[in-house]
Parts: structure tokens; C-alpha cells; sequence
């Protein structure tokens, strides 16, 4: 059965709704599965939760681009486990009119925030987003440049009693400026929680077929797999999971040329 079938099951919710729900300071946790067990968790939890619909559409097209210097030190801080870290990116998801810059922060203390600035324009180039840029991290707006585009789909699911929101992230395709690489089997998970619970219904089938919680950036997934010369020992389990899911080892994955 196609994955669209399977969502048909849920009932779906719109974004009007959606939106005065409020999810912006819910905890996090993320799991990597296959595409195969993700339709078994989403036949076991549909009568749970809602599905997000968006201009008909229960399967979202989304986009984010990702800053760095060009010597990666956004990246090597989260590669060498450093305290304050940053992440800056743009996502755009279709049927949402604006696209927006995001940063997140993740204190020595492990604490995280996020903050969004939207924006018409995806580049840093614009005033307003250099200022925000400027003012929320250490980083000259005009170092930084787009190293890293993850394309995806994504679909959203909320709980019908409880505050919890779920992120599913499907057929990635990571490209930098060379090269790029298609992930069709995985599933990239983000259970979003009020209080993290695992006793939700999302997280105890996660667990029927055998997926444990993990850490995963996917900014720092798509450097290490694109980028030969970058160190990526402290993400080796989590490239040969991946390596695992798609069938292919981590470093020798085919490269698509753009």
C-alpha cells in the first residue's frame, strides 16, 4: 500500500487550526527508521493523531538551505561536541507563502532555543536578515554562505488528546555545490512534546519495531556524507545506521553529479 493510503486513514486538520495550537517550545526527540516500519507505526497510531493537510495535500514539499563558513565551523562545533553551537538555515515549505530563517542555539548546558525571522527571499543578503543574523549569533552575516540543501517530504501528525506534534522527513536529497545524494528509503522522525513522554503512542510503536531515540542533525548528516575531506568520526554509528536503511556504505555512497 502507498504511503498516501495510509495517511488517508487519519483525519485530517488544517493549518489554520493547526497554527493556533502553538508548538514552539515543546521538547525534542528523533528517531531514524526505514520507510517500511514507518507505514507499520502509522497503521498502529492512526486513530491517534491528526494529519496535516495543505491545500489538499498530506505530503509536504520542503526545502531547507543551510549556512556555514567555508571552513565548516558550524559544523566541526557540533561534529567536536563544543557548548554554544549554532545552526542557521532557510525553510520553505509549499502552500506556506513566506519562507523563513531559522537559528538554533544549543547551550554547554544542553539547553536549545530557536528563533525564526520570515523572510521573501532566501538569501542573507537582504538587511533584516543580516540584522537578525547579527544580533543572534556570533557569525558576520557576510562569511557565511549555503553549503548544504536537504529537499524533502514531510509529514506532520498531531495528537488528538495531547499536546505532541510528529515530523516525518521522507525522500531526502542532500546536494551541495558539486555533488548530491538521494536517500529514498529513510525516515527522519521528530517527536515534538510538552513534556518528553515516552509513553506516547508515536514513541511506544517506534519501539514495538525495535527504533531507539537518537542525536541527529540532518545539516551535519549531509556534510559528512557529501564532503570527503571533513571529519566525521563522532557520526559513525549514525552514517552506518543510515548506511543500514539504504543499503550502501556511508563512504562509498553513489554520488549523483548535479
Amino acid at each position: 500500500m502507498k504511503l498516501i493510503n495510509k495517511l488517508n486513514q487519519f483525519t485530517p486538520i488544517e493549518v489554520s487550526e493547526f497554527t493556533r495550537m502553538g508548538f514552539s517550545e515543546l521538547k525534542e526527540s528523533k528517531y531514524i527508521l526505514s520507510a517500511k516500519k514507518l507505514k507499520n507505526v502509522l497503521d498502529e497510531i492512526k486513530d491517534n493523531y491528526y494529519v496535516l493537510e495543505i491545500n489538499g495535500n498530506r505530503i509536504l514539499k520542503c526545502s531547507s538551505e543551510y549556512y556555514d563558513t567555508e571552513d565548516y565551523k558550524l559544523y566541526m562545533a557540533y561534529h567536536n561536541g563544543s557548548g554554544n553551537r549554532y545552526l542557521i538555515k532557510n525553510d520553505e515549505t509549499e502552500g506556506v507563502k513566506n519562507s523563513s530563517i531559522k537559528i538554533k542555539f544549543q547551550s554547554n548546558k544542553g539547553e536549545i532555543s530557536k528563533i525564526r525571522q520570515k523572510t521573501k527571499d532566501s538569501e542573507l543578503d537582504g538587511t533584516r536578515i543580516k540584522e537578525f543574523v547579527q544580533e543572534n549569533t556570533p557569525f558576520n552575516p557576510d562569511v557565511l554562505k549555503k553549503m548544504l540543501k536537504n529537499s524533502f517530504y514531510r509529514i506532520v501528525l498531531i495528537h488528538k488528546n495531547n499536546n505532541e506534534k510528529i515530523t516525518i522527513d521522507i525522500d531526502m536529497i542532500l546536494s551541495n555545490r558539486q555533488d548530491r545524494i538521494i536517500l529514498p528509503y529513510l525516515a527522519i522522525v521528530d517527536v515534538k512534546q510538552e513534556k518528553l513522554a515516552l509513553f506516547s503512542d508515536f514513541i511506544l510503536s517506534l519501539r514495538k519495531q525495535n527504533i531507539q531515540k537518537t542525536s541527529l542533525s540532518k545539516y551535519c548528516m549531509g556534510v559528512a556524507l557529501l564532503n570527503k575531506d571533513v571529519k566525521k568520526n563522532k557520526f559513525k554509528s549514525k552514517l552506518l545506521a543510515i548506511s543500514k536503511i539504504n543499503d550502501t556504505n556511508p563512504y562509498t555512497q553513489q554520488i549523483f553529479t548535479a
